[in-house]
C-alpha cells in the first residue's frame, strides 16, 4: 500500500476478497473479466470507470448507466490524457496525465510524483467514502 490507496490482486471469489479486507484497508478491484464487472460494482463502496483516449466516452457512459443499477454511481476518469482529447470534455470527473515514469513507479509500489501524483490524490479525494 502506498499513501491513501491499497491495491489487491483479483480473486476468483470477489465477495470473499472484499469480506477479508473489510475494515482493514481500502481495497481496489481491477476487474479484467467483463462478466465480473457488475459483481464487483455490487460489492463496492465506490466505482471508477477508466476510459482511454482510443475509446469513445459514449462507451463509458453506457457502462456507467449499467453499473448504477447494481452499485454506487461510478466516477468516470480519463487515463493517459493527451491534449486534443476534446470528445471527453465534460464527460469525465478527472483526467490522469500521460506519465510513463509515474505509472512505472506505481507498478513498483512507489508513490507517483508530480502531475500524476496530484491527479491520484484528487481521485482519492473523489472516492473518500464515509470519510
Amino acid at each position: 500500500a502506498v499513501g491513501r490507496i491499497c491495491l489487491a490482486a483479483a480473486a476468483p471469489d470477489l465477495a470473499s476478497l472484499v469480506d477479508a479486507a473489510q475494515d482493514l484497508a481500502p481495497l481496489v478491484l481491477d476487474v479484467a473479466d467483463p462478466g465480473q464487472t457488475a459483481v464487483a460494482a455490487s460489492l463496492a463502496d465506490a466505482v471508477v470507470v477508466v476510459g482511454a483516449p482510443g475509446v469513445g466516452p459514449a462507451l463509458a457512459a453506457v457502462l456507467t448507466e449499467s453499473l448504477c443499477r447494481v452499485g454506487p454511481e461510478p466516477v468516470v476518469i480519463l487515463n493517459r490524457d493527451r491534449a486534443g482529447d476534446e470528445c471527453w470534455e465534460g464527460r469525465c470527473a478527472l483526467r490522469l496525465p500521460e506519465a510513463r515514469m509515474g505509472g512505472q513507479l506505481a507498478l513498483a509500489g512507489r508513490e507517483a510524483r508530480g502531475e500524476l501524483g496530484r491527479a491520484v490524490a484528487r481521485l482519492a479525494d473523489l472516492l473518500a467514502v464515509g470519510a
